[in-house]
């Protein structure tokens, strides 16, 4: 009696799982139509041509055939098309999946006059997003193998091994103050390798009373409220070149950068070939600026033997007396 009683329960429980399975199943249309209008809101549009869902009894597998996204934010903007999407769902917990696009490319700008853009093509392409409720996610994104091409004046790697980011959003009203800091609202984590002893990664912390949008009137609003962006550390490695920066930076009255930026290296040299490859000083201006810079007095407290203090304030960049650079708006009028 007590083999029928769990015999029968098990066929109960297999039965009710097989049917959650196919309702579920049956209802991905229904999700991806209401979908759109979810991301619309984010200023984020998406399309495809057809979908397919696979994967019984353990997960359910959606190919997106032909899916495009696009994204919009003031003079942010972006597009990804790929040729398919697989999409990994563990029915049991319908708020992760695992995103595998296939043959994509990406784009982004920023600016309307004379916009700055990246074309990225990655090999391989992996997406992970969690949503944790109360508008708190997780994203992970991972390129492999990808190529690059930008038209600004820099002197980046057409090729990388990888490509990661990480972002995390917290759910509001449960971020808490960080002393004389503002909540924190998004952690992000970013790098970017070309080969061995060539490295670009930093981990920066969004902190306001809320998210704005990429406008003038959202932006002021971000800085008249506390907003500041955390570097919290920023590490290139170079041919054996090593230079970290940690800083801290808001907008000032014409929303163009404000704030200190600690550097160190193991030598000044190392500093100005970052300079170089940014295009934001000449090869004549580089040396005179390595003299200029030994004279500086270093600040304590270092863990490599060279360090500096960058400024941005009143549009212009600098180390101590010396001016490097202009700084112009995040957004010009």
């Amino acid at each position: 009696m007590r083999l029928k009683t769990i015999a029968f329960a098990l066929l109960a429980l297999l039965l009710g799982y097989t049917g959650f399975w196919f309702f579920i199943a049956g209802n991905i249309g229904a999700y991806l139509e209401n979908l759109g209008p979810e991301l619309e809101q984010n200023g984020i549009e998406f399309t495809y041509d057809d979908y397919e869902v696979s994967g019984f009894p353990y997960r359910l597998v959606v190919n997106l055939s032909n899916p495009r996204f696009t994204y919009k934010n003031g003079p942010l903007s972006g597009e990804m098309d790929s040729e398919t999407i697989e999409a990994i769902i563990q029915p049991w917990k319908l708020g992760h999946a695992i995103l595998f696009p296939q043959n994509s490319t990406i784009q982004i700008r920023y600016g309307k006059e004379m916009p700055k853009e990246f074309f990225i093509k990655p090999q391989s392409f992996g997406l992970s997003f969690s949503d944790n409720g109360n508008e708190a996610y997780r994203l992970s994104l991972e390129l492999k193998e990808v190529l690059l091409e930008t038209n600004l004046q820099m002197d980046l790697p057409a090729e990388y091994e990888s490509i990661n980011l990480h972002l995390r959003k917290i759910a509001p009203g449960i971020v808490s103050n960080d002393g004389l800091f503002q909540p924190k609202l998004l952690d992000l984590a970013f790098s970017m390798t070309v080969g061995e002893g060539q490295s670009f990664n930093t981990e920066v912390s969004f902190r306001g009373t809320q998210i704005p949008a990429v406008t003038r009137e959202s932006l002021m609003a971000w800085r008249d409220n506390g907003g500041t962006l955390e570097i919290e550390n920023a590490t290139f490695l170079n041919e054996g070149r090593t230079v970290q920066a940690n800083g801290s930076l808001t907008l000032d009255d014409q929303l163009r950068p404000l704030g200190p930026i600690g550097l160190q290296a193991q030598r000044a040299t190392d500093v100005i070939a970052l300079l170089r490859a940014g295009g934001y000083v000449s090869v004549g201006e580089a040396f005179l600026l390595t003299n200029a810079i030994n004279a500086l007095p270093m600040p304590e407290g270092s863990s490599l033997p060279f360090a500096v203090s960058l400024t941005i304030q009143d549009g212009v960049a600098a180390f101590g007396p010396l001016a490097l650079f202009e700084v112009g708006p995040v957004i010009k009028k």
